[in-house]
């Protein structure tokens, strides 16, 4: 019954069930960082059944995943498996890293996408007045704050984002895209 569990979830190898334990953790925690964003939002009453649903789901897969990987790590049995599972081949030759090239690049190109649209998500900015000491604004809504500033001082305002998957790519992006390193408007 268990091998045939672990087979479904595909876990056949100690390298996969480590793998498959770490990613589902950080998804679990990510999971936990949108719900209390979306709890401590400023209507928090605006939560839609959908968010709960789709929590719930996240939560059971992702617990799923840790369970199941777990157990195949941490008990005799489960070890006793991955280990009957090993292939009796020597290490890989480079073709067969070749082959596997495009599933790396594939799985950067996902996590770039997920860290954009976490940033949409999320937005954070700071903006300032470029008048020292005059003006600063630390939020989602300073484009409204920012408008009405300009409006009426007309000072030069400089915003830029500083929510933290914004941050790692313009970090990561910036030395590729000079434009990047300085969000300015005016």
């Amino acid at each position: 019954m268990s091998a045939r569990v672990l087979n479904l979830f595909q876990i056949t190898s100690v390298r996969t069930a480590w793998a498959f334990l770490v990613l589902a953790t950080l998804m679990f925690f990510l999971g936990v960082y949108y719900a209390v964003e979306l709890l401590s939002s400023p209507a928090p009453s605006s939560v839609k059944s959908a968010d709960i649903w789709f929590l719930c789901a996240w939560f059971l897969a992702t617990g799923c995943y840790i369970a199941l990987a777990s157990w195949a790590l941490f008990t005799d049995a489960g070890r006793a498996y991955l280990v009957s599972q090993q292939p009796s081949t020597p290490a890989r030759n480079l073709r067969q890293y070749i082959r596997l090239a495009p599933f790396a690049a594939a799985g950067l190109a996902c996590i770039g996408i997920a860290l954009m649209l976490i940033s949409n998500w999320f937005p954070e900015y700071t903006c300032r007045c470029e008048v020292p000491g005059h003006w600063e604004c630390k939020s989602a809504s300073c484009t409204k704050e920012m408008n009405a500033h300009l409006r009426e001082y007309g000072h030069a305002i400089r915003c830029r984002r500083t929510d933290w998957a914004a941050t790692v790519l313009t970090s990561v992006l910036s030395p590729f895209l000079p434009q990047l390193r300085d969000d300015t408007r005016k």
